[in-house]
């Protein structure tokens, strides 16, 4: 057996395995050329795969000679089904008619066959990322049926070189088929892998809060989005790899506040924090509103940190409050300013009265226009109550608090 003849035959196949990995980069899945170019590609390349095969033989006694041929069909035709497996098919048996010599159409129906045989095992096997042994071996014993059946229509004289090469041709089968399934399978795995990968990383990236996965174990920063690398102002290069630790305020009460949410996620799964101090690249420092979770993948944990900055909470809160301040002062007030009116307005009344029978320029008369004008200033503090748009307080004064000042809460923001 001439090993060389192997090699080369070996080294063919491989360049297949490495032609169909690159391909998927020039096509990936959803690219909307691939379903037409992706079979032209794959069925011409693979079907030239077969021709070398063809030219290529393997010399396994003085003057007896097989070859590889319908390996490459086999392979293509498990891995993408029967289209592009026929398609490689037909591509070889167009060659093989080239070249005449008794056999022909009997080769050129068994690569046909190969192709579509190993089609339909792709479609028993539901994709090409679910192909395992069995199939392999199943398209395996198709390429050694086809070949009995080839040189058995060759009559007598097939039959007897059948006999004497179905042991190397059964051997070469299965490390052609068998093990280059192997490697054609780890390609597609890989590449759905990375495709997968992409999605994940667009849906990471689309999300509006920032999103931190950290081994749960070492605290390494495992994966980051886009908002995270916006709000601390650090690529993602530099975050990746690090210890989440490094990117922590010095301070040490915020690290034990750190620490305890940590063990609390560790402990209950869930942990949720509000208003923790964050410090960016430039050292700025923002207030974030945290949740952390525990999620367990292939034996590792991983902590997901889902946060935002707080400013939009805070300012909702602090509106709220104003409001409910507000609603407070304005049911205080107009009940304030019901039941002083009524009394007020009698009293007034009555000063009046007084005032009207009161000696002109009599000290009566003075004290009931001071009253008058008290009561009126009284009346004046009762309508701003009514008025009140906004909380407004004055400064406090030695032993005197803060109080509401009526006359600045009772006017537009504007003036």
């Amino acid at each position: 057996m001439n090993f060389q003849q192997i090699l080369e035959s070996l080294g063919i196949l491989v360049s297949g395995v490495l032609f169909y990995s690159y391909t998927y980069n020039w096509f990936p899945p959803g690219h909307p050329q691939r379903q037409r170019w992706w079979t032209a590609v794959l069925g011409l390349s693979f079907g030239g795969l077969a021709i070398a095969m063809m030219i290529t033989r393997i010399e396994i006694a003085p003057g007896v000679f097989i070859d590889a041929r319908l390996v490459p069909v086999a392979l293509i035709g498990l891995f993408e089904g029967w289209k592009i497996g026929l398609l490689a098919g037909l591509v070889g048996a167009a060659f093989r008619v080239s070249l005449g010599e008794p056999g022909m159409w009997a080769a050129m129906a068994g690569l046909a066959l190969m192709g579509l045989g190993a089609g339909l095992v792709n479609r028993w096997a539901g994709g090409a990322d679910q192909v395992g042994p069995r199939h392999a071996f199943a398209v395996t014993i198709i390429a050694l049926a086809i070949t009995s059946s080839g040189l058995a229509a060759l009559g007598t004289e097939g039959m007897s070189a059948f006999s004497r090469v179905w042991i190397s041709y059964l051997l070469m089968l299965v490390a052609g088929i068998a093990f280059l399934a192997k490697l054609f399978h780890d390609v597609v795995i890989e590449h759905q892998l990375a495709a997968q990968q992409q999605r994940f990383r667009a849906i990471l990236d689309e999300a509006g809060d920032a999103i931190r996965i950290v081994d749960a174990e070492t605290l390494v920063i495992v994966e980051c989005n886009r908002a995270d690398c916006e709000i601390t102002g650090r690529p993602r290069e530099e975050m990746i790899g690090r210890n989440s630790r490094d990117f922590w305020l010095g301070d040490a009460d915020e690290r034990t506040r750190r620490e305890a949410a940590m063990a609390e996620a560790r402990a209950t799964g869930v942990a949720r924090t509000l208003g923790a101090p964050l410090q960016t690249a430039s050292g700025h420092t923002l207030i974030v509103d945290s949740t952390r979770c525990i999620v367990h993948y292939q034996g590792r944990r991983y902590e997901i940190i889902i946060y935002r900055d707080a400013g939009e909470r805070l300012k909702a809160e602090a509106a709220m409050r104003e409001a409910t301040e507000l609603r407070s002062v304005n049911l205080l007030a107009q009940a304030a300013s019901h039941e002083i009116n009524n009394p007020l307005a009698v009293i007034v009344g009555y000063l009046q009265l007084l005032n009207d029978r009161a000696e002109a320029g009599s000290q009566e008369a003075r004290w009931l226009g001071m009253s008058i004008e008290a009561s009126a200033r009284i009346k004046d503090a009762v309508a701003r109550l009514r008025r009140i748009v906004r909380v407004e307080s004055t400064r406090p004064f030695g032993s005197t608090p803060a109080i509401l000042d009526t006359e600045k809460s009772s006017q537009p923001a504007d003036e």
